[in-house]
């Protein structure tokens, strides 16, 4: 390095590779390709009626049969809400269950004069209790929107 200053010819050496190395570059050597893509989204089981109609001219009875198909489909939805509505009651009546007979039992325990395994279960069911209140409320902040801070 014969130059009066090495340090700037490093510099402009390392920003002519950078520019060089950042130059966008054609795809696959043959100038640049362009293209479009085009997104169409419905939001709802059924096709919009021009849609409907161009299956009615393709398939005899297109737009009946999708229409079938949606009814159908919106049952079966219901059926399953109502279905898990259905287990969910049942969960807490068989929950709440077992926390009454851990008590009763507790309960029974101790006036049986087995004080210690009385209240083993007394202490499991109030566990059971806890870690339910634990998790409906976890639940609940999970499911609640974000509250916003008031200024």
């Amino acid at each position: 390095m014969n130059q009066p200053n090495p340090q700037e010819a490093i510099q402009r050496a390392a920003k002519a590779v950078i520019a060089e190395k950042t130059q966008p570059r054609p795809i696959f050597g043959a100038g640049q390709l362009t293209g479009q893509v085009t997104i169409h989204q419905e939001g709802g089981p059924l096709p919009p009626p021009e849609t409907l109609k161009k299956y009615n001219d393709a398939v005899i009875d297109g737009a009946e049969r999708i229409m079938r198909m949606a009814e159908r489909d919106q049952k079966h939805f219901h059926r399953i809400q109502n279905a898990s509505y259905a287990l969910a009651f049942l969960g807490e009546i068989l929950g709440w269950s077992i926390v009454v007979l851990a008590m009763v039992g507790a309960f029974v325990l101790v006036m049986r004069d087995k004080k210690l395994e009385g209240a083993f279960s007394f202490f499991a069911g109030l566990g059971l209790l806890a870690a339910g209140y634990y998790e409906r409320k976890k639940a609940r902040e999970y499911s609640s929107p974000p509250s916003v801070p008031k200024a």
